[in-house]
C-alpha cells in the first residue's frame, strides 16, 4: 500500500491557479492526488484540451516588459522563506532547449531570492526561445545565463562543458551557497525548497552522486568523433593513457547534488582538468566525468571508495521497470496525471520526465501540492534519510514524512 500525504484543496486567494489563470478550474488536484477520481476519461479529455492551449513561446514577449509586474504576478516573491533556508542557500544549474512555458513554470517553483541560478540554453534552440529566456533572466539579480551556449547532443562532451561553465558562473556569482543541483527543462520538483535544504543539511558536506557501475569498455577505449548530426565510433584505440590517478572508470546518473567544495575541486584541480581532456573524444562522458572523480580518495565529499548505487536527486521511471501511465520517450516514462497519487510518497527531490504539451494537469497539480507544503511545512523523517546517506540504498520501508 502506498503511503501518501492527504492533500487538502487550496483555499488561498492568491493560489497559483488564480495567479496564473491556467485553466484548472474544473480540476480538483486534491482528489487526483488522493486517488479520488470518478471519471478518468473526463480528466484525460481536459488534459488534452489544456495541452492544446499551452502558451506559445511568443506569448511571453510582453510578459517581461515590466519585470516587477512579471515577478510579482507570477508568484516569484509570494513564497515564505525561513531563516533556515536563508542560512543554507542553494545553487541551481538549469539546462534547457525548448518550451518557455515549461521552463518558466519550473523556474518560478524553485526560485528563491537568496538562492542563485545559472541557465544554459542549447545553442540549437530557436533565437526566439533564447531571447525570451534572456528577458526572463534579466528580471532577477540572482539568475545568470551561461556565457557560452553549447550545442547539446546526447552522448557528447558538450553536456559536461555546459555543466562546468554554469558551475564556474555560480561559484563567481555567490560565495555562500552550500550545494549545487542540476535540473533540466523536463524535470519537476517533488520537494519544497525548505524540504530540500533540510535533507541536504543531513549530508554534512557529502555529495549525492550515483556511482555504481563501471563504464562499458567501448565507451572509453575508442576514439569518437562528432558532427552536426551524430557521434560515431572510429574504432581507433585511444593512444593517450588515462591519468594515473584514475584507476577505474565509474558510471552513474548525470543528476547530482554536489557540495560547494567538490564543485570547486571540479573547477580547479589538475586531475579534473586532465580527466576532462582525456574524456574529450569519449562516448557519453557526462555519465563518467563527475562520477569517476567523486570516487577518488581525495575527492571532497566523496563517496570516494564507496559504492553509491542509488540517488536522492531524481525519480525516473525506466522502460522495463513498471508500467508507464503516460508514454515512453527514449525509454523514459513521460508522466501524466495518472501518476499524481505516487508523487507525495516519493523520497527523491525531483522527477523526470514531464511534457506539459502532453499533459499539463500533472505539473499544475504538483505545483499546487508544493505551494500547499511551502505554506504548511511537513515534518521530515530524518532517520530515513540518514539511513539512505549511510547506505546509499533506498529501503522504502518508511515514508519520507512523519
Amino acid at each position: 500500500m502506498i503511503n501518501t500525504i492527504s492533500v487538502q484543496a487550496s483555499t488561498e486567494t492568491n493560489s497559483y491557479a488564480k495567479i496564473l489563470n491556467n485553466g484548472m478550474d474544473n480540476i480538483n488536484c486534491a482528489n487526483l492526488i488522493n486517488g479520488r477520481v470518478e471519471n478518468r476519461k473526463e480528466v484525460t479529455s481536459i488534459a488534452k484540451s489544456l495541452a492544446s492551449r499551452i502558451r506559445n513561446d511568443s506569448d511571453y514577449k510582453h510578459l517581461t516588459k515590466n519585470c516587477t509586474s512579471f515577478a510579482h504576478k507570477r508568484g516569484y516573491y509570494s513564497k515564505p522563506v525561513t531563516n533556515e533556508e536563508l542560512e543554507f542557500p542553494l545553487a541551481f544549474g538549469i539546462y534547457i532547449y525548448r518550451s518557455v512555458y515549461q521552463v518558466e513554470q519550473l523556474l518560478r517553483i524553485i526560485y528563491r531570492y537568496h538562492n542563485v541560478y545559472c541557465i544554459h540554453i542549447d545553442e540549437n534552440s530557436s533565437s526566439e526561445f533564447k531571447t525570451i529566456i534572456l528577458s526572463i533572466a534579466r528580471c532577477f539579480e540572482n539568475i545568470v545565463l551561461a556565457p557560452i551556449f553549447y550545442p547539446i547532443k546526447w552522448g557528447s562532451m558538450n553536456i559536461v562543458r555546459a555543466e562546468l561553465v554554469c558551475q564556474k558562473e555560480l561559484l563567481l556569482k555567490n560565495k555562500s551557497w552550500k550545494y549545487y543541483l542540476n535540473v533540466c527543462g523536463q524535470d519537476f520538483p517533488l520537494k519544497t525548497n525548505l524540504e530540500i535544504v533540510r535533507i541536504l543539511q543531513l549530508y554534512g558536506g557529502k555529495n549525492d552522486i550515483q556511482t555504481s557501475a563501471y563504464v562499458d569498455e567501448v565507451r572509453a577505449k575508442f576514439v569518437y568523433v562528432e558532427d552536426e548530426k551524430s557521434i560515431e565510433n572510429t574504432w581507433l584505440i585511444k593512444s593517450e593513457p588515462r591519468p594515473t590517478a584514475i584507476k577505474r572508470i565509474h558510471k552513474g546518473s548525470l543528476f547530482v547534488a554536489l557540495a560547494r567544495r567538490f564543485v570547486f575541486f571540479l573547477q580547479n584541480s589538475k586531475i579534473s582538468k586532465d580527466w576532462l581532456n582525456w574524456l574529450n573524444d569519449s562516448y557519453i562522458p557526462d555519465e563518467s566525468f563527475t562520477q569517476t572523480l567523486a570516487r577518488l580518495p581525495n575527492a571532497p565529499g566523496g563517496p570516494n571508495n564507496h559504492e553509491s548505487p542509488e540517488m536522492l536527486t531524481r525519480y525516473v521511471l525506466w522502460n522495463g521497470e513498471v508500467k508507464c501511465d503516460g508514454y515512453w520517450y527514449h525509454d523514459v516514462c513521460v508522466f501524466s496525471w495518472r501518476h499524481l497519487q505516487i508523487y507525495p510518497s516519493r523520497h527523491e527531490l525531483f522527477a523526470n520526465k514531464f511534457f506539459p504539451d502532453y499533459d499539463p494537469i500533472v505539473t499544475n497539480c504538483l505545483e499546487e501540492l508544493l505551494e500547499n507544503r511551502t505554506n504548511n511545512p511537513v515534518q521530515i523523517n530524518m532517520n530515513m534519510y540518514k539511513d539512505f546517506i549511510s547506505t546509499r540504498v533506498w529501503s522504502f520501508r518508511e515514508p519520507w514524512y512523519l
